[in-house]
């Protein structure tokens, strides 16, 4: 019996994003490569994020309604888990895509059939679609240094050569990434102890064991607003960047690793000491500066 499986799926975690849910979607649904489903997976939205969504009309979208978890991580998990399609796009509710990043990504996968996942350079934009910059990692020189030239098209990482680099710096946008899931490791998911830096965390996973590849071209815009945690900061992410780094200490296969992480952890205890005390969560603060000695 014939299944008509989506080449494509892009899941989409959504939280109290009506402003821009429409456009997002649309940007999909836009895409060169229409062999694709859509699956927007809402987190107890409060707004109207759900009937926007449902007000588009287009069978390819299917919306799943969850009761509020407080972060990414397993709305995309459930994402994932409901996804048909062999290569799978994650992608920020406020995000836009590039019309041909579907089908450029897919080609570039295919390029490389070894390859577990890709991702891609960015622009930036800021609440109303300005231009803030139109190649979001040209200073990672991290990642560019890993190339033969800045002008490669399409890099392949074998597996562990994207671990080192990523312990210095996250050049990796969760909305530029795809996945090929035949290649992926059995129970490949988010870590849901997390509210977020998951991404990150899972990254670190998948580059210690898979191959990967890089498309050097800004393949979608990343919305940047003042109200989001990327941008504030804040308790709670200081907390999961923390968790995330102590997770990934497993990780490492030798001492050189080891301690660029530790100095990372370090750095993040000393930033939730500063904070604590100024919320005036003085035992906190003392019971992280006892575990930073």
């Amino acid at each position: 019996m014939k299944t008509n499986k989506p080449l494509a799926s892009v899941i989409i975690p959504s939280y109290n994003c009506e402003s821009y849910i429409e456009q997002t979607i649309k940007s999909v649904l836009n895409q060169s490569e229409q062999s694709l489903e859509i699956l927007v997976i809402d987190d107890g939205s409060t707004d109207r994020t759900c009937e926007v969504t449902q007000s588009i009309d287009d069978k390819r979208i299917q919306l799943i309604r969850e009761s509020h978890f407080g972060g990414p991580s397993k709305p995309r998990n459930i994402g994932l888990n409901a996804a048909r399609g062999q290569y799978v796009f994650m992608f920020d509710s406020d995000d836009i895509m590039q019309s041909q990043k579907v089908e450029k990504s897919i080609a570039a996968m295919e390029q490389y059939p070894a390859a577990a996942f890709g991702f891609s350079n960015f622009k930036s934009i800021d609440e109303t679609g300005q231009t803030l910059k139109e190649s979001y990692l040209e200073e990672y020189d991290t990642l560019f240094n890993l190339l033969s030239s800045r002008e490669d098209r399409v890099h392949c990482f074998d597996k562990e050569e994207l671990f080192r680099p990523l312990l210095k710096a996250n050049f990796i946008g969760t909305s530029s990434v795809v996945f090929n899931r035949q290649n992926l490791p059995i129970n490949t998911a988010f870590n849901e102890q997390l509210k977020n830096s998951d991404d990150r965390l899972l990254w670190m996973q998948l580059a210690r064991s898979c191959c990967s590849i890089f498309i050097n071209e800004s393949l979608h815009s990343y919305r940047i607003r003042e109200n989001s945690i990327q941008t504030n900061g804040g308790l709670r992410k200081l907390e999961n960047q923390l968790a995330a780094a102590e997770l990934t200490l497993p990780l490492c296969s030798n001492k050189m690793e080891q301690e660029m992480l530790r100095e990372r952890i370090q750095l993040f205890k000393s930033r939730l000491v500063k904070n604590y005390i100024k919320r005036a969560k003085l035992l906190k603060a003392l019971k992280t500066q006892i575990f930073n000695r």
